[in-house]
């Protein structure tokens, strides 16, 4: 499923390392496409591991769509580093304030989904 097309994206985030000089990346359209859809992003901050968090939450439902990266560390067991994107959906619980998160995705520079 190329979830770079199916959730729209918005807010360039930036290219991953190396591909800088390609100019627009998957990835960047990805944010783009959230920010089409859900307007201006609603929270961006840095992580503990230097990966760049933006987050944009639909008014309607309060739903949050967060894209984060990049950042580098195993994600399948023995197979070393990688540097990837995460795209998470988090819903709200019926505790306010409190979210839980029923879609997180790695996604490579191309924005397609590491499996």
């Amino acid at each position: 499923m190329d979830y770079a097309s199916s959730v729209g994206f918005g807010v360039a985030m930036g290219a991953s390392t190396g591909l800088e000089e390609l100019g627009e990346t998957a990835i960047t359209r990805i944010a783009q496409r959230l920010t089409a859809r859900f307007g201006k992003p609603t929270a961006t901050f840095e992580r503990s591991s230097g990966a760049i968090q933006t987050e944009w939450t639909n008014v309607q439902t309060a739903v949050k769509h967060i894209l984060a990266g990049p950042e580098t560390h195993e994600i399948r067991p023995g197979q070393g580093p990688v540097e990837h994107y995460n795209y998470e959906v988090q819903r709200p619980t019926a505790k306010p304030g409190r979210y839980e998160t029923t879609n997180n995705v790695h996604l490579d520079a191309e924005g397609k989904p590491i499996e």
